[in-house]
């Protein structure tokens, strides 16, 4: 069943569908690096004992919320899926293809994008991914959602039993529940196709906070938080101590009143000098070749139209520019910036002006 992953790491992400790589079965070999750009439903021989690797991951929650805790627990409880849209065929066939839609993508959508921005949305497939899928067939976009929503139900579906395991616990009264994702997923949204870039699919995650006895569980707050704060959350919930030199911020004021008024935007960074900032309205994008990105999500939720360089945005892209750092750390093992494959695309797509057509 390995054989059928052409190279993709690690077994979490195993067993592979019967057929392989689309990508690769279309393209050939050399596109050993599309095969995340592949969906499958699984039949249950097809797995090693018959389950996923999630489906052991919740069953082992499970069974530690049946055990005896004589002290305070963490139980901490990570799955794989969405990550790669292979699942048990259950799972897909609660979806009918023919009424799934693709995300609505203009068709000059890179048009206002500056190079740096393209180069990442141009992914890691040699022609870049948008191209491969629309290449693959007419159908296959379709396709790619059809797989990432059968991975959602299965995960979904892990998760539940896991919160359902503590309800029937004599936990369930005194446990907090955390449930969020490290990243979005981009589905041909600013024609990319992968979690690494600034724009909204790829940094906006589920984050929920089930608090016992608070009278705010279930409802939905619209404040910009991040990842980094759910330490000092848990930290305030639980009485602990304050951990020094944090950058998160407790969410807590946020959970007892989800309407209160928020002034903390998030920042998101990839690759060396390459920041998003999200504040409740809008997102700044600059990239450390100092061309930017500006959207109105009052008007503009998928992000289509880049107002920088319009005078009038000049006052909020100076209120966004403050969240940006005023100093950026090296990459790991370096001493001196020296550039990095973005710049290396760009600088390989500027000879003979070869951006590709669905690029420009």
């Amino acid at each position: 069943m390995k054989d059928r992953g052409d190279g993709y790491g690690g077994t979490k992400f195993y067993p592979f569908p019967k057929n392989g790589s689309q990508i690769i079965d279309h393209f050939g070999k050399d596109f050993n690096n599309g095969q995340s750009l592949c969906w499958g439903a699984l039949d249950r021989e097809d797995m090693p004992g018959g389950k996923m690797f999630d489906e052991l991951i919740s069953e082992w929650a499970v069974d530690r919320l049946s055990e005896e805790h004589e002290k305070p627990f963490f139980l901490a409880v990570g799955f794989v899926r969405p990550h790669v849209p292979y699942a048990p065929k259950e799972y897909f066939d609660l979806y009918n293809m023919d009424e799934i839609t693709i995300p609505e993508v203009p068709g000059n959508e890179m048009s206002d994008i500056p190079d740096m921005g393209k180069s990442i949305a141009f992914g890691t497939i040699k022609t870049g991914d948008h191209y491969a899928v629309v290449n693959l067939s007419n159908s296959y976009w379709k396709e790619l959602v059809y797989g990432y929503l059968a991975c959602i139900s299965f995960v979904d579906d892990q998760a539940g039993k896991v919160i359902k395991a503590l309800e029937n616990s004599k936990y369930a009264d005194n446990t907090i529940v955390v449930l969020w994702s490290d990243h979005g997923q981009h589905l041909g949204e600013k024609k990319h196709w992968r979690k690494q870039a600034l724009w909204e699919e790829s940094t906006k995650v589920p984050l929920c906070f089930n608090v016992p006895q608070q009278k705010t569980n279930g409802l939905e707050c619209n404040r910009m938080a991040s990842l980094l704060d759910i330490y000092p959350t848990l930290v305030d919930l639980c009485g602990l101590p304050e951990a020094e030199k944090l950058e998160g911020h407790s969410l807590v004021p946020l959970i007892q009143n989800p309407d209160m008024e928020w002034d903390q935007a998030v920042l998101s960074t990839w690759y060396y000098k390459n920041h998003s900032v999200r504040s409740e309205n809008w997102r700044y994008i600059q990239y450390r070749d100092g061309t930017e990105e500006l959207y109105d999500h009052r008007k503009d939720p998928g992000e289509h139209m880049n107002l920088a360089g319009t005078p009038e945005y000049a006052e909020i892209i100076a209120k966004h520019k403050k969240w940006i750092p005023e100093t950026d750390a090296l990459p790991a093992g370096t001493s001196e910036w020296a550039g990095d494959k973005l710049d290396r695309r760009i600088e390989s797509l500027a000879v003979a002006d070869s951006i590709p057509v669905w690029l420009r």
